[in-house]
């Protein structure tokens, strides 16, 4: 058994070991990968199939009040007249959806994708949209009271009529939407985009602006005369000096107010 002790043989040895070693971990790799791609497959199989029956149980109940659907797949969803006050919808695909005269009343829609969907006069009073996609949205005569839409995307969006009343719109790009008649009183513009190249314009005939915000960053558009009722905010060390604050809680809440 000499030959066994030779330092060719224990090479030889130790070679089969390696290559037997490295065999397995082969196998122990294809095996969780395979795995893993097998729960994927079967993740989103689960989550198209719930979607589904998500969507076909929508269509029926529309009494969805404080429903929690974030990062629910509704895509042309028909919604008309639904009441989703205070629901969650964070990161929802909603592109394309009916929601005509839709009740969102303080929902959350943060980052959601709301491009080329039907709003005409929904309620959106408080509901948060930020960084909200509402590219091509119709949002004729809808109610945007108190709405945060802080960087929402705007661009072409139908807007003839709506009341942003107090609403958040700093950041928001609103190049090339239709403003038409729209009411901005009191709303909040500071860093809003209504110009940019190469969308265009926003269109701001008619627009009502007393009391609005704005401030070095807003963008206008070209030959836009900005009434003098717009008021002008100044930062000062990075804190908002906002004179009239308290006279926009006021007015909000005045018994007499339209």
């Amino acid at each position: 058994m000499e030959w066994a002790k030779s330092p060719e043989w224990i090479q030889a040895i130790g070679i089969w070991f390696t290559g037997l070693a490295l065999v397995a971990v082969s196998l122990i790799v294809f095996w969780v990968e395979r795995k893993r791609e097998r729960e994927q497959r079967a993740g989103q199989e689960r989550r198209y199939w719930q979607d589904i029956v998500l969507q076909w149980h929508i269509r029926r109940v529309h009494d969805l009040r404080g429903a929690y659907l974030e990062g629910a797949d509704l895509y042309e969803v028909d919604l008309v007249g639904a009441d989703l006050r205070r629901a969650n919808l964070r990161a929802a695909w909603l592109g394309g959806a009916n929601l005509k005269n839709i009740n969102l009343e303080y929902a959350d829609l943060q980052g959601s994708r709301l491009a080329g969907a039907n709003l005409q006069g929904a309620m959106l009073r408080g509901a948060n949209l930020r960084g909200v996609n509402l590219e091509g949205a119709d949002l004729q005569e809808a109610v945007l009271e108190s709405a945060h839409l802080q960087d929402a995307r705007l661009y072409g969006a139908q807007l003839q009529k709506a009341r942003f009343f107090d609403a958040h719109l700093e950041g928001a790009r609103l190049a090339t939407a239709n403003l038409t008649g729209a009411v901005l009183t009191l709303a909040h513009l500071e860093g809003a985009v209504l110009s940019e190249p190469p969308y265009g314009d926003a269109i701001l005939e008619g627009v009502q602006l007393a009391g609005a915000a704005a401030d070095e960053n807003t963008r206008w558009p070209g030959g836009f005369e900005v009434p003098d009722a717009v008021r002008w905010v100044e930062h000062e060390q990075g804190l908002r000096v906002w004179w009239g604050k308290l006279r926009a809680r006021l007015e909000r809440w005045l018994p007499w107010r339209g």
